[in-house]
């Protein structure tokens, strides 16, 4: 299977999202019925699934770019192109009317729940959702040929 450049980035950005971040959430939602449950629990973890993320990305994307090379050792075309910029608007619409969905449940779970910090990850849960479903659906995209 023939990828292109930009089709091999959202690849890596898709699975080091759903591995890095579902480990996260696994950790805070298992913690979450603990009664000390609070933000010292959470703030060390999420530092740490942040410095990976950005880790696994850099070497990942390091790594494709130097084995994207070609023999005369010149750099592949990275350009995007007008399918490109319409793959990511659509997928775009559809990630953000998901986001949009999770802050406004996010906001009503407010009127249930006096723990902020719960709230909190609920948030970034529906942020993480949201950027995992643009990532599949510009991989949909790609692959339909659209």
């Amino acid at each position: 299977m023939n990828l292109s450049f930009t089709e091999k980035s959202v690849w890596i950005s898709l699975v080091s999202t759903v591995l890095v971040y579902g480990y996260y959430f696994v950790r805070v939602f298992e913690q979450a019925g603990n009664p000390d449950f609070g933000t010292m629990n959470t703030l060390g973890l999420f530092v740490r699934v942040v410095i990976a993320i950005v880790v696994i990305e850099i070497v990942l994307h390091s790594l494709m770019a130097v084995a994207g090379r070609r023999k005369d050792g010149s750099e592949p075309d990275q350009r995007k192109d007008e399918r490109d910029n319409l793959i990511d608007l659509k997928s775009a619409r559809i990630a953000y009317g998901i986001l949009g969905f999770g802050v406004v449940c996010s906001a009503g779970g407010v009127l249930f729940s006096d723990n902020a910090v719960l709230m909190a990850n609920i948030i970034l849960f529906f942020f993480i959702l949201s950027e995992v479903v643009k990532f599949a659906t510009q991989l949909f995209y790609y692959r339909r040929g659209f």
